[in-house]
């Protein structure tokens, strides 16, 4: 039995903020993404998981300034630097250090 599809199912309040974000991010919505990971990271500043999409989604945004603020928290919580460098050197950060000045 077929069952229409009316379009996106976004996400229920208190679902996690990642699968929040994940949906966000599916359908193109990245402030929303942004939005909710940003309370997340402040809400459970010690999920890194949170910290790093955040990041990588700053990164879509093109938010230079944003990014090197929130990658200097990330580092600054442990977050494997290795992993904040591959994200780095992804062609959609290329430009990044001469957008902020470092």
């Amino acid at each position: 039995r077929d069952v229409p599809r009316s379009g996106p199912v976004w996400p229920a309040a208190g679902e996690d903020a990642l699968q929040s974000a994940n949906v966000y991010i599916a359908y193109g919505r990245l402030s929303e993404a942004a939005s909710t990971l940003r309370k997340a990271w402040e809400a459970q500043p010690q999920r890194s998981d949170i910290g790093f999409r955040l990041l990588e989604v700053l990164a879509l945004l093109g938010d230079a300034h944003g990014f090197a603020a929130h990658e200097a928290r990330v580092r600054a919580s442990g977050f494997n630097p290795a992993r904040i460098d591959e994200l780095k050197a992804q062609p959609f950060c290329s430009g990044y250090a001469e957008k902020v000045g470092g």
